[in-house]
């Protein structure tokens, strides 16, 4: 599953949401976030999918076990 802040996405809103947020003067970065247990294949494509929506900066998170989703 993908979340943003918490709240979980499909991916036409995550890809509404990096396109947004790709507009925005300063850019933020975005982050993410995954535990052991996320599937290399999820990472990739939101990784993809923030890059493909204008997206410059990602960064990675890793959550200890128990935290994040």
């Amino acid at each position: 599953s993908v979340y943003w802040n918490d709240d979980p996405v499909d991916q036409n809103l995550l890809d509404s949401r990096l396109a947004t947020t790709a507009q925005l003067v300063p850019q933020p970065e975005l982050d993410v976030r995954a535990d052991k247990n996320t599937h290399y294949k999820i990472i990739w494509n939101v990784v993809k999918t923030a890059k493909a929506n204008g997206m410059q900066k990602v960064g990675f998170i890793s959550a200890p076990h128990g935290q994040g989703h």
